[in-house]
């Protein structure tokens, strides 16, 4: 039994019902025809991780691509943890709303520890990812990562219940659909690193991998803290002080 749910015949069995399952709860705002392509491409990507695998550098440039972007966007949302507290304010007002559950009510309130916690995960899995620490914890807790924002957006944009999702804080103001289509392209890129897994292998000895993610789990923990205290290094605010308005 534990070799047949280890197979490939189950991961493709499974994967088919997944992707069948989606397509018939996905609400009618996203086209039966963009649902099917994205589907069909997650489908194919992970049943193909053998021929995957071969080629190094389609997971190397994912890796790169989303190790960078991971990093980037945990940074300019550290910069200002606590617009980036509203924003989680307005997705939980949302969700009580919407639910009636009141755990959402106490996340509310919780929302500033919250933004920092996500913002040190982004930089320090986009860092791991980037040296090769600990891979498979790493890959499974970016698909996590991605899996949360990807329906954080998709409802944001299907229901129109937040019109800015704060992805990169104000340096880079995207609609809900432009974040949706990010984060399946993210999702893409994650599933080919999970298909040519075998070929992110870290890039130092042990030791010095895990003294560097100390180092930049440390970094990015300060980082935010700092900022909180002592206002945002980079004001990318369209009234920043300095700038025409």
């Amino acid at each position: 039994m534990k070799i047949f749910l280890q197979g490939k015949f189950f991961k493709f069995i499974l994967s088919i019902g997944l992707a069948l399952g989606f397509y018939f709860i996905t609400p009618p705002c996203l086209s039966k025809t963009t649902q099917a392509l994205i589907l069909g491409t997650l489908l194919i990507l992970v049943n193909a991780s053998g021929f995957i695998g071969r080629f190094a550098w389609l997971t190397h440039i994912p890796r790169i691509l989303v190790g960078g972007l991971f990093i980037y966007s945990g940074f300019i949302k550290s910069n200002d943890a606590v617009g980036f507290s509203y924003k989680l304010e307005e997705y939980f007002e949302v969700f009580k709303a919407d639910t009636g559950l009141n755990m959402f009510e106490w996340f509310a309130h919780i929302s500033l520890p919250l933004a920092i916690i996500l913002c040190v995960s982004e930089v320090a899995l986009g860092f791991m990812l980037l040296i090769g620490f600990k891979r498979e914890l790493t890959l499974w807790l970016l698909l996590t990562q991605i899996v949360l924002f990807t329906f954080l957006t998709f409802y944001s944009a299907c229901y129109n219940k937040v019109t800015h999702c704060g992805c990169f804080g104000d340096a880079i103001l995207l609609t809900p659909w432009q974040s949706f289509t990010k984060d399946i392209a993210l999702l893409i890129l994650i599933t080919l690193l999970f298909s040519g897994k075998e070929n992110i292998n870290p890039l130092f000895n042990q030791v010095l991998c895990n003294l560097l993610t100390v180092l930049a789990i440390a970094a990015s923990v300060w980082f935010p803290i700092h900022c909180y205290r002592n206002l945002p290094m980079i004001d990318y605010r369209a009234y920043a002080p300095g700038l025409s308005i």
